[in-house]
């Protein structure tokens, strides 16, 4: 149970109107997430969810477990899905609990695609797809690093360093995305995999997501991206077998890293346009 500060704490942040819920229905056993705009919080303790948000209305008179995060920390209470004149009420208990990290809603599978206008207005869509061995929406670590190419990945790392401080280029941030592009780059298997069928092209890997940029790696056989051009990305996240999370943001190519010894290449993507709430789980889960 929480300490009377912390439940103060987690009562005012819900109160704020800034959080997306998910709510598991203990009936029927489904999941669904409900953005931040269609919930309001009045004085008495309840949290109203707007009637012209359908996907729960099924869930009247049922039981309940309301999950949310306040500053990367996880919380539940089980209540009621009650109907009322001002919405869909759900009353906050005296007890609200924290979750347990292992309990925390983590990403089963993810679907992606880039698109943009070519020259002559016409939608081009490219598939991307999340390599097996890529943690999407996970902190990368260095102990994520297979042991047979650390060696070589800490040696591209401070190639790419020593080269964009010479270029006095602000395209690394924290550098955190790094350690993916290094993996991605040294993967013994992705280049002995460079042939494509036919000629067909191959798809973008997703390799690295946070609130402000998103990397993509190209094999070979793989659309090139350019420079400094602008792309929309779409991307749906699985929750679960009954929570399907779909992003689109914008975002524009600022950097490209590459080896002298392959095709193949990393394109850094500045996000220029995001929902605040699409932001706000992705940052979340990034802490996780």
């Amino acid at each position: 149970m929480l300490s009377g500060l912390e439940q103060e704490q987690v009562l005012k942040a819900l109160g704020s109107g800034s959080l997306d819920i998910i709510l598991k229905d203990k009936v029927l056993g489904i999941t669904v997430e409900i953005p931040s705009k269609y919930i309001s919080f009045n004085s008495q303790g309840i949290v109203l969810v707007s009637k012209s948000f359908g996907s729960i209305s099924q869930s009247v008179g049922n039981q309940v477990v309301v999950q949310f995060y306040v500053n990367q920390v996880g919380y539940c209470f089980d209540t009621t899905l009650q109907d009322s004149s001002m919405g869909l009420a759900l009353v906050i208990p005296k007890k609200i609990n924290r979750v347990k990290s292992s309990a925390l809603t983590k990403p089963q599978s993810f679907r992606a695609r880039l698109f943009y206008l070519d020259e002559k207005n016409k939608d081009i869509t490219i598939p991307c797809t999340v390599p097996e061995s890529c943690s999407l929406l996970s902190k990368p670590v260095w102990d994520d690093v297979p042991h047979q190419v650390q060696e070589e990945c800490r040696m591209l790392m401070a190639k790419l360093v020593n080269e964009r401080k010479e270029e006095n280029s602000s395209s690394l941030g924290n550098g955190m995305h790094l350690i993916p592009v290094a993996c991605f780059l040294c993967d013994p298997e992705l280049k002995k995999n460079l042939s494509s069928v036919h000629g067909t092209q191959l798809p973008l890997d997703l390799i690295y997501i946070d609130g402000g940029k998103i990397v993509l790696g190209k094999r070979k056989y793989a659309q090139e991206l350019e420079l400094e051009s602008d792309y929309s990305l779409s991307l749906e996240v699985t929750l679960s077998a009954f929570l399907t999370r779909s992003i689109l943001l914008e975002c524009t190519v600022s950097d490209i890293y590459s080896t002298s010894s392959s095709d193949m290449a990393c394109y850094l993507c500045k996000i220029t346009k995001i929902k605040a709430e699409d932001e706000r789980f992705i940052s979340e889960r990034m802490k996780l």
